[in-house]
């Protein structure tokens, strides 16, 4: 999850308390980064979410129990 905030962000060290907007990200970002999570693990994650969730709570969506 971080890796790919990461990537798309172009930030090294971004830990899990982060959020998105502050770690430079914007709502065209945030569109990328949905679309190489549902990519990647099949999670189609909630525009509002990414915007105004920690990476923590992104991860645990995606991670979440009857998930793939």
């Amino acid at each position: 999850m971080i890796a790919v905030a990461e990537e798309i962000l172009a930030v090294n060290g971004l830990r899990p308390g982060d959020r998105w907007a502050a770690s430079g990200g914007d709502s065209l970002k945030a569109l990328r980064f949905r679309f190489e999570i549902l990519s990647r693990f099949a999670v189609d994650l909630p525009h509002d979410l990414v915007l105004r969730a920690d990476f923590a709570a992104l991860a645990d969506a995606v991670h979440a129990p009857g998930r793939p």
